[in-house]
């Protein structure tokens, strides 16, 4: 008997014993964040491009995957026309200094648009909500809202069109800032999930699970003026805020509701869209007054902002940004210390060795080119930006708008114009059998103007 209690006795402390108790440790393998084609596409981009890279700021979300992933994307993965891409964009950025902007959103943790320069103003002209997590459509992306409500005279003569491009380009630095976060955010939770063992994190083989998140834009034309279009300082500055937009930031938006758009907007564009690719004709949704019952397939009315018709409150032109330790990325300590030399130094590009030295020797200076006055301009910086040619490319939705602001200002908007006024006019003072000759003679001389005055509209601009 006491030889069994023994064993039982030992049988009993070897299960209480924490080695026999504790569970085999399992190791969860992360798969590769981006896919075998994605991961082989962004060595080649890479190499083709190491030069500019180590001359490069080290931002992250300027240099590392996502950003050079944008592009791959924006340009069907083909590296040449990337690496074409990237190097016009990592120099227009220290020639317009774009990197300045970024070290002083970072430097004065910006988060709305109250904090940028020159906000008074352009509040009247451009209000603006940036993308928060306050506003998201039913899939979590954010969302963000401009309003093109502006009058020529006003908006000229209370900025000029630096100061505009300017703040453009700090709420375009915003708004990659937050999508970087808002991405790291994702990955970061992600990744626990799967060390935690949830099945439903895992990619399906093949595939990568690392986020790129993208934008909901909308964009509300209510009380915009078709002078704007006519204008021509006021048109060629348009014009440079939707290329440089299309050239240096891809792959941000995801789907575009232009609202309270003319009725000449949405017959252009039905029109128009037969042209597109289906791709670009399904992001972008154009909607007169009508626009609700659309934009609430997307967004649910308790996170659309009341002003549009939704039950959000807590979302206004007027409403402050998030707390930038939420909504902006953490830069590591050589970044930081980096952004505070470029805020001291006034955006200069002279730093000290051990904050940051360029890894290659000096890169080649930019050509400098004679404009129109004679006078050299650095490519790529603001006044070359306004001045510059703008260039025909295949048919995407930055390309269709461009189309869509000359046409409006054309021959065709002329003979258009004309021909219904002349139509409204007889309708109104003219009676009887005279009405409807007068009326039929307004149509044949629209048809007959009307072919030359879409000649005139192709042909391209005097070089």
């Amino acid at each position: 008997m006491r030889r069994i209690r023994s064993r039982l006795g030992s049988r009993r402390k070897s299960l209480d014993s924490p080695v026999a108790s504790a569970a085999p440790e399992l190791k969860v393998a992360i798969p590769p964040k981006w896919s075998a084609s994605e991961r082989e596409a962004l060595a080649q981009l890479r190499a083709a491009i190491k030069p500019e890279l180590q001359q490069a700021l080290p931002f992250p979300e300027v240099v590392g995957e996502r950003r050079l992933l944008r592009f791959l994307r924006g340009h069907a993965y083909q590296v040449d026309k990337c690496a074409d891409k990237m190097r016009r964009m990592l120099q227009w950025r220290k020639s317009a200094g774009i990197d300045s902007i970024r070290a002083d959103i970072m430097q004065s943790r910006v988060t709305g648009p109250q904090m940028l320069p020159k906000y008074e103003e352009m509040r009247r002209i451009y209000p603006i909500h940036l993308p928060s997590r306050r506003c998201v459509d039913i899939r979590g992306t954010m969302v963000t809202i401009e309003r093109f409500a502006f009058r020529v005279e006003e908006a000229l003569n209370v900025l000029s069109p630096e100061d505009i491009l300017r703040f453009h380009f700090y709420v375009m630095e915003l708004k990659v800032l937050i999508l970087e976060r808002h991405c790291d955010d994702l990955d970061r939770e992600r990744e626990e999930r799967m060390l935690a063992g949830d099945i439903s994190a895992f990619p399906r083989s093949g595939e990568g699970w690392g986020a790129l998140s993208r934008l909901i834009v909308i964009r509300d034309f209510k009380g915009f003026q078709l002078g704007a279009v006519a204008n021509t300082k006021c048109r060629n500055l348009i014009m440079d805020i939707i290329r440089t937009t299309s050239d240096y930031y891809p792959e941000l938006m995801e789907k575009c509701f232009m609202i309270n758009v003319p009725a000449l907007f949405s017959t252009a564009w039905r029109i128009a869209k037969t042209a597109c690719e289906k791709a670009t004709v399904e992001k972008i949704s154009i909607n007169g007054k009508n626009y609700l019952a659309d934009m609430l397939k997307r967004i649910d009315a308790e996170q659309l902002p009341h002003f549009l018709g939704g039950e959000n409150t807590a979302v206004s032109y007027e409403s402050l940004g998030e707390d930038p330790d939420v909504c902006l990325p953490i830069d590591g300590e050589q970044t930081r210390r980096l952004c505070e030399q470029i805020v001291a130094t006034g955006g200069g590009t002279q730093f000290e060795s051990d904050v940051w030295s360029p890894a290659a020797t000096e890169a080649p200076a930019q050509d400098v080119k004679a404009e129109d006055s004679g006078n050299p301009v650095n490519v790529g910086s603001t006044e070359h930006i306004l001045r510059q040619k703008q260039t025909r490319e295949v048919v995407t939705f930055m390309s269709f708008i461009k189309w869509l602001l000359v046409t409006l200002q054309s021959q065709v908007m002329f003979v258009f114009a004309l021909g219904f006024g002349s139509l409204k006019l007889v309708n109104n003072f003219l009676i009887g059998p005279f009405r409807d000759m007068v009326a039929a003679t307004v149509l044949v001389v629209f048809a007959w103007s009307l072919p030359t005055a879409v000649s005139k509209a192709r042909q391209p601009d005097p070089q």
